[in-house]
């Protein structure tokens, strides 16, 4: 059960210190560990932010996954057509690999 233990509003630290920015500290029971989100999404209930959180993590490790295992995203291109192609290229590729 993933409980919020703490949902407060904090000031950043480097560039655009006038930006606020909204930091919500969460604890897994079962799973034993504990997790900082840190959003500039000021009016959104916490429920809402750590759901949506969840459902971009599955994402972000595609495309991770897809940068570390074949290196898409770091062709160096010199054409707009030639940019246009890699990215889709690279995705078909990695998906093809997955399969």
């Amino acid at each position: 059960m993933v409980t919020a233990l703490a949902d407060q509003l904090v000031q950043r630290y480097g560039p655009r210190k006038d930006l606020p920015v909204r930091l919500i500290l969460l604890r897994d029971s079962y799973r034993y560990y504990n997790l900082a989100l840190i959003t500039t999404d000021l009016t959104s209930p916490t429920e809402q932010t750590v759901t949506r959180y969840a459902s971009r993590w599955s994402i972000e490790v595609v495309f991770s996954q897809r940068r570390q295992t074949l290196g898409v995203g770091q062709a160096r291109n010199r054409t707009a057509r030639a940019v246009e192609r890699t990215l889709p290229f690279g995705l078909t590729a990695y998906t093809l690999v997955i399969l």
